[in-house]
């Protein structure tokens, strides 16, 4: 299978990384630089958590949580994650409890010490396994997992946004075609 993904966020890396470990043919595209601010995964950091009031989300993130573990556990940064809510029924508790994930509940003193405030009677909601993901360092992880090493050469297509004709530059980070099995080991 050959697969076109199309941007190089954490997303797009991700995708990549996922195809190429099913065997596909993957070539990631991208607009601008790898390492570009115009995109929602520019920047150093991105919320990771697993609680959601939803089982099936829960489950979801579980297994996100196991693949950072696999391709890098230092891409987390695993500070936990306090939910206020205002209505205890509002937590995360149900879906956690059914998904076996730890969590206490806090009082007003340990909501405190972590640095927020518990507004009367709300309820607060601690989770451990929770923080950040590195997007920064997790993009070049992923894309690099996906192909071996870093290609970064340009190429042109045409862009019909920009005018009949005119070519518009993105990069063409991973093209697996060449010798399957060797991510980023084709010309690119």
């Amino acid at each position: 299978m050959r697969v076109a993904v199309v941007g190089a966020g954490v997303m797009g890396c991700a995708t990549a990384w996922a195809l190429r470990e099913r065997g596909a043919e993957v070539t990631v595209h991208e607009q601008f630089g790898l390492d570009h601010d115009r995109g929602s995964s520019h920047g150093r950091t991105r919320i990771f958590r697993v609680a959601y009031p939803e089982q099936f989300w829960v489950r979801f993130a579980q297994e996100a949580y196991a693949g950072w573990q696999e391709l890098d556990p230092s891409l987390l940064g695993l500070y936990g994650l306090i939910e206020l809510v205002a209505d205890p029924a509002l937590t995360s508790a149900r879906a956690l409890d059914e998904c076996g994930v730890p969590y206490r509940l806090l009082d007003r003193d340990e909501v405190r010490a972590h640095g927020a405030v518990l507004p009367d009677g709300w309820t607060a909601l601690y989770v451990p396994d929770a923080g950040v993901v590195f997007a920064d360092r997790a993009r070049h992880a992923l894309l690099e997992a996906a192909r071996g090493r870093r290609r970064d050469e340009p190429t042109h297509r045409i862009d019909r946004r920009a005018g009949r004709g005119r070519r518009r530059r993105h990069r063409r980070l991973l093209d697996s075609r060449s010798r399957p099995g060797r991510a980023g080991d084709g010309d690119a």
